[in-house]
């Protein structure tokens, strides 16, 4: 849990459940490689007004990204499991690429930029 101001967070290599929450502030937030075959874990990443820089990299589990107002950009890449993202007003940058699951992506006013590539549903 951080508070306002600007915060830069690496979480790398987790087996387990990721939570993040961090406050007013342009927020540079990477989870890298969290989920195998052997490790699966959700993360969930709550972020105040300011504009924030969200990557989520090879994740096994749910994704759940709630990013308030100001400019953000968010990637999630081959992810197996749900994707949720949320997004405040002003323009945002979000990228989905191969995911297994369902997406619900919500951004709000402002030219937002939203790009799923390669999602792949299993029944």
């Amino acid at each position: 849990v951080c508070g306002s101001g600007n915060d830069d967070i690496d979480v790398t290599l987790t087996k387990g459940h990721v939570t993040i929450e961090a406050g007013d502030g342009k927020n540079t937030i990477a989870v890298d490689a969290t989920g195998t075959d052997t490790r699966a874990g959700n993360v969930d990443i709550e972020c105040g007004t300011g504009g924030d820089i969200i990557d989520v990299t090879f994740t096994k589990g749910n994704i759940d990204i709630e990013a308030g107002s100001g400019l953000n950009e968010i990637a999630v890449v081959t992810t197996v499991g749900n994707v949720g993202i949320e997004c405040g007003s002003d323009k945002d940058v979000i990228d989905v690429t191969f995911t297994t699951g369902d997406i619900d992506i919500a951004a709000g006013d402002g030219m937002n930029a939203i790009t799923v590539e390669e999602t792949i549903r299993e029944v």
